[in-house]
């Protein structure tokens, strides 16, 4: 039988808690460092209350381990984002047991499971108000049905824990189905979600409420009706579950609603918005406070991941694919009509500012040109500019993006000079008061309207298809971020028809999924379960070969054996049948 050693869970044995103290008008926003033990804590709800912060800090966060989960073994591995130059961060680049994005996702997942586990056993024990004890615990299930949300996707088989055990029985776990991994999932949020509450205070926001454990309970029985579970009766109960938030006159209970104009969405100035189900706040840590790398550093990771090269350090070259471009809506006259482009896109061509005292200093290389002396003709629309040169570090701070029509970077976390106020004492470059938006409402109503048109019920999907078009279509066409816009959209969408047939919608819905939350986490496994994963992946490949390559490597894909990832070689051991 196949036996696990899982050695992250055997990191925290020896480990009660790190660093637990919290007040809820900080939730998530700082990070505590002393080192406590069972006989000092759990002895009262506030340290109950500092424990379940701690889970959230080793589950949910803005650190760089966290961003392999969500990009490099979700983005990455899809149709939507690439990162230029290279494909070591994708999984189809070294598909085997000895990837190490693969080894730091495992890792990383059972080490918050263990947390989970652990503070379950221990708050239910504790002499605190049951009301506070059952609210603490709900937490902790639906973190932990989200980390094995999350190793069920990439995974499937793994070793499945839902309680303290010796260090010789983990040696021995078995391992779980898939199928058995999701109804733990199922299980989890189905006892988290009475609970929590329906949604939090402005003092709480970031944590685990009702709507957003019934988004995450959703999103688990769509993935088992889809490939390759094909538990089709799943789907009516991902449409129970949604009915009871979606809907107009559901809303309210839970204060969300879409914001009116998509270009606000990512904009700091509506975090933690109405449109927000799950929204991780960025991470204040004390000047001197360590730094590590499996939580990171002050402020969010993912500017800087996002960022093309040397723009404030950025190192990770995201831009989308030009099979994603391909796909935006046009007119007859072949002009983008999708106004969620600009607020998507960084275009080549486009003008961006970057100087800012702490700023590292740019050099002239390919996708980006240093240009000083720029002027923006309002009226036509048009640009004139002087470039600089290579070797000139008195650069002006213009940017002009993708001078190699290559370059399309994901726009939704980069951050222009003014935007980043986040520089913090030894901040550096994560120093970003940027927010994770990791669960918007439109993917709720996305959600919902794609399942209520599995079941048959194609004409009530149709309007909420229409709220998001809609959406998309009062959004202000000019980003006043940026110095100078090429294509400034000022199309409409076609609304969605009645009467239109279950298949077409079908494919309508998977439209709007792409366009809504594009590089948002969610491609890989939507096209998965939606079975195209393969035909996907190799038109993508051969719209968008790697830079110096000649290839891309997601061509590989072969569905039906590579529709999981394999299990870090590290971390198991396989043992005869007795």
């Amino acid at each position: 039988m196949k036996t696990s050693n899982i050695k992250a869970i055997l990191l925290l044995q020896g480990i009660t808690m790190l660093g637990i103290t919290s007040c809820q008008e900080e939730f998530l926003d700082s990070a505590p460092y002393a080192q406590v033990t069972d006989g000092s804590f759990y002895q009262n709800s506030e340290q109950c209350l500092g424990a379940v912060m701690q889970t959230y800090n080793r589950t949910v966060h803005s650190g760089p381990i966290y961003l392999f989960i969500r990009q490099s073994l979700a983005e990455y591995a899809g149709d939507d984002l690439l990162r230029t130059q290279v494909d070591d961060f994708t999984p189809w680049h070294n598909f085997s047991a000895d990837n190490v994005q693969f080894l730091w996702g495992w890792k990383y997942c059972y080490q918050g499971i263990y947390l989970c586990n652990y503070n379950i056993e221990k708050i239910q024990e504790a002499t605190i108000p049951q009301e506070d004890k059952d609210r603490f615990v709900a937490e902790c299930k639906a973190l932990r049905g989200f980390m094995y949300y999350l190793m069920a996707n990439r995974w499937g088989s793994l070793p499945l824990n839902v309680e303290l055990l010796s260090v010789d029985e983990y040696f021995q776990l078995p391992f779980s189905s898939a199928e058995e991994v999701y109804a733990q999932v199922v299980k989890d949020f189905e006892e988290a979600i009475p609970n929590l509450p329906l949604s939090w205070d402005a003092d709480n926001k970031g944590r685990f409420s009702q709507a957003a454990a019934r988004h995450m309970l959703a999103k688990t029985y769509m993935m088992m009706a889809g490939y390759p579970m094909n538990k089709t009766e799943n789907w009516q109960k991902a449409v129970d579950v949604l009915a009871e938030m979606v809907p107009q006159d559901k809303r309210g209970a839970y204060n969300l609603s879409l914001l009116p104009d998509y270009a606000q969405v990512f904009d700091k100035n509506y975090d933690q918005s109405e449109e927000s189900v799950l929204e991780i706040n960025w991470m204040y840590l004390p000047e001197g406070a360590n730094i590590n790398h499996e939580v990171g550093g002050p402020g969010s990771f993912f500017p800087f991941f996002s960022a093309q090269p040397s723009i404030y350090d950025g190192a990770g070259r995201e831009c989308f694919t030009k099979d994603f471009i391909d796909d935006m809506e046009r007119d007859v006259n072949g002009n983008i009509m999708d106004r969620r482009y600009t607020y998507t896109v960084l275009e080549p061509g486009d003008v961006w500012y970057i100087t800012k005292e702490g700023d590292t200093t740019l050099h002239n290389s390919l996708g980006r040109l240093l240009i000083e002396n720029v002027k923006v003709d309002p009226a036509t629309n048009t640009l004139s500019y002087d470039e600089k040169g290579e070797n000139d570090n008195q650069y002006a701070g213009w940017n002009w993006v993708g001078e190699n029509q290559e370059f399309y970077p994901n726009y939704k976390y980069m951050r222009n000079s003014f935007e980043r106020t986040g520089w913090q004492a030894g901040a550096g470059l994560f120093g970003n008061d940027l927010n994770l938006k990791y669960l918007r409402f439109s993917d709720a109503i996305l959600c919902y309207a794609e399942a209520l048109n599995e079941v048959g019920r194609t004409a009530e999907a149709v309007p909420f298809i229409n709220e998001i078009r809609e959406r998309a279509n009062n959004t202000t066409s000019i980003d006043s971020k940026r110095v100078y816009q090429k294509t400034i959209v000022s199309g409409t969408l076609p609304l969605i028809e009645a009467g239109i047939g279950q298949a077409e919608l079908r494919e309508k819905i998977r439209h709007e999924w792409r366009m809504e939350i594009a590089g948002e986490g969610w491609r890989y496994e939507s096209i998965r379960r939606w079975g195209i994963a393969e035909e996907r992946l190799h038109t993508m490949a051969a719209k968008s070969p790697l830079k110096g390559n000649g290839s891309n490597d997601a061509s590989k894909y072969q569905k039906g054996q590579m529709d999981y990832f394999p299990v870090t070689s590290a971390e198991y051991v396989y043992t005869p049948d007795e």
